[in-house]
């Protein structure tokens, strides 16, 4: 049997990557965390906090972040 081998390209993938977190975002599709600091709330999705600061990734796995109440806060 032939193995048939196929290539996909897609044009402007970051940017359509891009748009499609930011509309995941403002829809609050799959937020998982809210950081609290100076009284303001933000909402956001841990795996892009994780991905983008090794702070907020070791924050996260110490204070078991997901399992219950899904909270970061700073003062």
């Amino acid at each position: 049997m032939d193995c048939m081998e196929m290539h996909v390209r897609w044009r402007h993938h970051q940017l359509g990557l891009l748009g499609y977190l930011r509309h995941m975002l403002a829809s609050e599709s799959f937020v998982d965390v809210t950081l609290y600091c100076q009284g303001k709330r933000l909402k956001a999705h841990r795996v892009l906090l994780s991905a983008s600061s090794a702070y907020l990734q070791i924050s996260q796995d110490e204070m078991n972040v997901g399992k219950c109440g899904q909270v970061l806060s700073a003062r």
